[in-house]
């Protein structure tokens, strides 16, 4: 009968885990923008952040981005070429290339865009890896507890 009650809550965990696991994976994520605003604000956190193959990522996408709205891409493509070698001066560049364009009389100037502190949040693979973990901590803590 013990056997029996420990094979049936392994089945149990396993499914919990599964379930768990798969709801994690099932909210969809929103679509990467495709401005080079939000690129090139991206790509000054992740320098921020020192991950600098996701701001090469960024800056090569802002630069190739079909809406450059709101960016000086000179600026931008200039960074480009500094990633490698000089990251505080492609760091700065990219935030010069943000600066807001002036204000004519009857418009208000909004405030610069970019973000004081980066906030990246976990990808799907580590919500699931979470997930587990806690279930497993969880089945331990009920392993334990009938020993």
């Amino acid at each position: 009968m013990r056997r029996i009650s420990k094979i049936l809550g392994v089945i149990t965990i396993s499914v919990i885990l599964i379930a768990g696991v798969q709801t994690a994976f099932a909210h969809g994520g929103g679509d990467d923008p495709k401005d080079a605003l939000a690129l090139v604000q991206q790509a000054i956190a992740a320098i921020q952040n020192k991950d600098m193959d996701l701001a090469t990522d960024k800056v090569n996408d802002a630069i190739e981005s079909d809406d450059p709205a709101g960016v000086k891409m000179d600026l931008v493509k200039q960074a480009q070429g500094l990633l490698a070698t000089d990251m505080d001066k492609a760091l700065s560049l990219l935030q010069q290339s943000l600066a807001a364009p002036t204000a004519s009389p009857t418009t208000v100037q909004a405030e610069p865009t970019i973000p004081l502190k980066p906030n990246f949040q976990g990808t799907k693979t580590e919500d699931g890896l979470l997930i587990a973990a806690a279930l497993l901590m969880l089945a331990g803590g009920l392993i334990v507890s009938r020993a």
